[in-house]
């Protein structure tokens, strides 16, 4: 199906923005979980949920994007689908549990995908690249599903196994058909992906916010306040003043079916290490802020601190440099000497104060947005 089939324009809705509020509460809920348990197999867990949530939140996206979602049965489905995860995010910190709230979370989240599958069919009677693109996409997220509920089934290790192949065929659903069949509205989507970026920053500010909160807020913890503050700034600075163009650029651009695949691999895939990278970010601040008041501005992190601290941006500056390759617009030299900078210093997270580690990473990120005067490195 052709991008031409479908002439209407629309803009993102308040039904969308409100759909959006319940995936704070869930990115929340997954840096508390990796905070909790703060070892390598918590950290895995919080990086799986959260890739599970992610893909929630792009199924749901791409219906946005195909029809206006806050008229009829499209906006009864969001409604619905927005309580159900609201379930979903409220129980996520016992998926892995064996419980009864872990069966209740698994079932929910497995509902609010054969949802979204069930409108998308709907949505595509009378019309066969979409009713052809939802059957292909089904498969993957059929598997998934059974996947995750023989996980919660088993439990331990074994759990952890199924739920990283669950994600896997869920990811891997979406190449089936190179992108034929979907409609991508390019600047609903480009906006909508923006939208997610900032929701993903907010979180990482709640999180240093609260932090803060609990703390005797020395002049220690207030200037790492500041620093994450501007760190967070420096990623919303980077993505909406440099990168934002390139991607509708890109989107634009294609046509058809090769349109489908540039938002499948721009947005649907590349958006999320840059979401993870924040909320890597977001769990650095977080533990950072408790180091700062126990130990002093000289404090530093160590284990799952200093990974997230050492490779949340990082993953945001690689995801972009990423994303422009895939553009094919040219990786900006600023960038690519912020990723490698950044990569550097993540290297040392655990040796350096962590104060020192966050301003320097901001100082990389900010001059990641200035325009090179001599050229750019194609991709």
């Amino acid at each position: 199906m052709n991008d031409t089939a479908h002439e209407e324009r629309f803009g993102v809705s308040s039904l969308e923005l409100f759909f959006d509020l319940v995936f704070v509460f869930a990115i929340t809920q997954v840096t508390a979980l990796i905070a909790a348990d703060p070892t390598a197999t918590g950290m895995l867990r919080g990086v799986l949920l959260l890739a599970l949530v992610w893909w929630s939140w792009v199924a749901y996206a791409w219906i946005g994007t195909t029809v206006r979602v806050d008229l009829g049965l499209p906006a009864l489905v969001f409604g619905a689908a927005m309580g159900a995860m609201l379930v979903v995010a409220t129980t996520l910190p016992q998926w892995f549990t064996g419980s009864r709230i872990a069966w209740i979370a698994v079932i929910t989240y497995v509902t609010v995908r054969a949802m979204h599958l069930g409108l998308f069919l709907v949505l595509g009677r009378g019309t066969p690249g979409i009713a052809g693109a939802t059957a292909r996409l089904a498969v993957g997220v059929g598997l998934g599903a059974v996947l995750l509920l023989i996980g919660t089934g088993v439990g331990g290790t074994a759990q952890l196994v199924l739920v990283a192949l669950a994600v896997t065929a869920d990811f891997a659903g979406a190449l089936l058909g190179r992108g034929r069949g979907w409609v991508v509205h390019v600047e609903h989507f480009a906006e909508r992906h923006g939208l997610i970026v900032i929701i993903a920053l907010g979180e990482s500010l709640i999180a240093l916010g609260l932090a803060a909160s609990d703390t005797a807020m020395s002049g220690g913890v207030l200037l790492t306040l500041a620093a994450g503050f501007a760190l967070s700034a420096a990623i919303w600075l980077l993505y909406f003043a440099r990168e934002t163009a390139p991607l509708e650029h890109a989107l634009h651009s294609a046509t058809g079916a090769a349109r489908g695949r540039a938002a499948r691999d721009l947005c649907s895939y590349l958006h999320f290490p840059i979401v993870l990278g924040i909320v890597l970010v977001a769990l650095a601040l977080k533990k950072g802020v408790v180091a700062i008041d126990v130990g002093g501005l000289g404090a530093t992190l160590h284990g799952v601190g200093a990974i997230a601290l050492g490779l949340g941006v990082p993953l945001v500056l690689g995801a972009l440099v990423a994303m422009r390759a895939r553009e094919r617009s040219g990786i900006p030299s600023p960038l690519m000497l912020a990723l490698v900078g950044a990569a550097l210093i993540g290297l040392g997270a655990a040796q350096v104060p962590l104060l020192a580690v966050i301003l320097a990473q901001t100082v990389l990120v900010a001059a990641a947005t200035l325009r090179r005067a001599d050229g750019i490195l194609r991709g």
